[in-house]
């Protein structure tokens, strides 16, 4: 009985997060749905932030859904960059755990079910990251999409890891760092994917299915399926099918 209560009174305070959420947005031009699935519970409800440099004229659209049964930590920040299309989908007993930021500059967020994000993870898109089930994101981890960023079902990111599909160019010049000109190519992480802590994945970077990129390694080529690759920059080591 007392479980029945406990649970109607936080589905009543999402709901009415929910509601609150929408006002607000919707005071900014910005058209927010917000879809919660059964079951789904919290340690403290999300944490919404406009992002600091939105265009003053506010507008555009903001999608968030929880499907069945997801899991919320503590102190989940959503920050929304007005006038974009953005959105966040996040799929049925998916786990998402304490103290992780979504940036939605204009970009989606997709994580698939029965995924566990890990303390303190950092996903930022102004494109798409999507992020398949059965994963594991670990700790402290950071995915940062400016083109795309894909990472297959059945996938495990070490601690530390960075995932990024964007860098600035140098010209020795020493002008602003922030407005050298920006490379960009999508990051696809195949299925069955092992990701070893510290590691970082640059733009261009791909993972075969089935490949393992050892602990402290930095990727900005590809690893063939099935291979381990390991290095600074990594290089293919050795083919684990045999």
């Amino acid at each position: 009985m007392i479980g029945a209560i406990l649970s109607s009174w936080r589905r009543l305070r999402l709901a009415l997060w929910a509601a609150k959420a929408r006002l607000r947005l919707r005071r900014l031009g910005m058209r927010a749905t917000i879809e919660i699935g059964p079951g789904v519970r919290y340690e403290t409800l999300p944490l919404l932030e406009v992002h600091a440099h939105s265009p003053a004229g506010g507008g555009g659209t903001l999608r968030i859904a929880f499907a069945r049964d997801v899991r919320l930590g503590r102190d989940l920040t959503l920050d929304v960059m007005l006038s974009g299309a953005n959105a966040l989908v996040v799929g049925e007993r998916t786990v998402i755990s304490s103290w992780c930021r979504f940036q939605l500059q204009g970009g989606e967020i997709d994580i698939g079910g029965d995924t566990h994000v890990r303390d303190l993870v950092l996903l930022k898109t102004k494109s798409t990251i999507r992020i398949g089930a059965r994963n594991i994101v670990g700790r402290g981890s950071s995915v940062q999409a400016t083109e795309g960023i894909t990472i297959g079902d059945d996938c495990a990111l070490g601690e530390h890891v960075t995932v990024i599909d964007s860098d600035h160019t140098f010209d020795g010049s020493g002008g602003p760092f922030l407005q050298a000109p920006l490379r960009v190519a999508p990051v696809v992480v195949g299925r069955g994917v092992s990701v070893s802590a510290n590691c970082v994945l640059l733009r261009g970077a791909r993972m075969g299915d089935g490949s393992v990129l050892a602990a402290n390694a930095v990727l900005n080529a590809e690893v063939p399926e099935g291979h381990l690759a390991g290095g600074l920059p990594a290089r293919v080591l050795k083919d684990l099918r045999g």
